[in-house]
């Protein structure tokens, strides 16, 4: 099995990028559709990347050929590392929906023997969704605690949510 590079996907430093007057509009309407700038776009029309501990490089493609059987236990050994490096020495809070995020990371959790204090909310009136997140909350023995949103909830806050914005 390999072993992953250490990659730290939560920044640990501000970003000290440079930037020019006028936002890259174009840029930003790619990395929303992508979830990633193309080359060596940034939030900038001449902007530049120059964060701590992050060295800006062009996206680079280099295709291997491997089993399915294989890819997938590459990506579960980085998977689970990099979970394990994210919450080393933490205590976890873990919102579970039932979907396919949550529910990979409550099995890496699990397989890593860490607890989370899991939740999961519905609206009121609408699918319950949180028998899922309560059902694998169980089989992991975590405690597990489900919440209803009332109808109109953020009307009857909107003056402190305005105040606080």
């Amino acid at each position: 099995m390999m072993k992953a590079e250490h990659n730290t996907i939560i920044p640990t430093a501000l970003f000290n990028g440079k930037h020019g007057e006028e936002l890259d509009l174009e840029a930003i309407a790619f990395f929303c559709a992508s979830g990633f700038f193309a080359e060596n776009d940034t939030y900038w029309k001449e902007g530049s990347w120059d964060a701590v501990n992050f060295e800006k490089q062009p996206w680079e493609h280099k295709p291997r050929t491997l089993s399915l059987a294989d890819a997938v236990d590459e990506f579960a050994v980085l998977f689970h590392q990099i979970v394990e490096e994210q919450v080393e020495g933490k205590k976890i809070i873990l919102p579970l929906s039932g979907g396919l995020d949550s529910r990979s990371l409550a099995v890496a959790l699990k397989n890593l023997n860490k607890t989370a204090h899991t939740y999961s909310y519905r609206f009121k009136g609408s699918f319950a969704e949180t028998k899922y997140g309560k059902e694998i909350a169980k089989v992991a023995g975590w405690p597990f605690e489900d919440l209803e949103i009332p109808p109109s909830y953020m009307w009857d806050s909107i003056d402190e949510s305005a105040r606080i914005n």
